[in-house]
């Protein structure tokens, strides 16, 4: 078996590239709802054939492209250090996630999370740097009694995504007005030290 990728498996790569590119390029600029699957097709020179090969409906376009930038994201602004207590780190990625969401805006946001309802993408996708990165903390937070000891592995993982998304979703659609009065960074980290083994710092 060859370890190397196959001509059809590079196009097919690239295809999908080149549309979240021109998804997330549109969806920028005219929001969500606005962009058709016809105008993410023209945008790159694809067929819809093309598109309803690699992505189902735009609903998953719009969340698998949405958590594509957000990894590239999070590989240029975080640092995973098995040598830093584990909530600490916690904290960090959730703030660099936030940050990330307020890059993009309170509509984008808000349409990834309504999206990902509609149309139950699982976003846990084996070598997604967000995921990598939650299940390494996750992994290393047991081992060093970081979180109570009767949740099991998933049930900390999807709790802290859980979390994360909450706050997230809340920020999105709320008026910009309420972003003077609440620090929604210190709402994510006061709702993860809650969510840490009592006791710990």
């Amino acid at each position: 078996m060859s370890i190397h990728p196959t001509i059809q498996e590079d196009r097919s790569r690239a295809t999908k590239e080149a549309l979240t590119q021109s998804a997330m390029r549109l969806f920028t600029q005219y929001g969500c709802d606005r962009v058709t699957v016809d105008d993410i097709c023209a945008d790159c020179k694809l067929t819809k054939g093309a598109f309803y090969h690699n992505f189902p409906s735009k609903d998953h376009i719009v969340v698998l492209s949405f958590n594509l930038f957000l990894d590239r994201y999070l590989q240029e602004r975080f640092r995973y250090d098995p040598g830093m207590p584990v909530p600490e780190q916690l904290v960090e990625l959730y703030m660099v996630t936030m940050d990330f969401c307020r890059s993009i805006g309170k509509p984008i946001t808000a349409s990834n999370y309504e999206a990902g309802i509609r149309s139950r993408v699982d976003v846990r996708i084996q070598g997604r740097t967000f995921v990598q990165l939650l299940e390494q903390l996750v992994r290393q937070g047991i081992k060093e009694g970081d979180f109570p000891p009767e949740l099991t592995f998933l049930e900390i993982y999807q709790s802290l995504v859980a979390m994360f998304s909450g706050m997230a979703v809340k920020w999105a659609t709320q008026p910009d007005e309420a972003d003077q009065e609440l620090d929604w960074k210190k709402l994510l980290r006061v709702q993860l030290f809650r969510m840490l083994r009592p006791g710990r710092p």
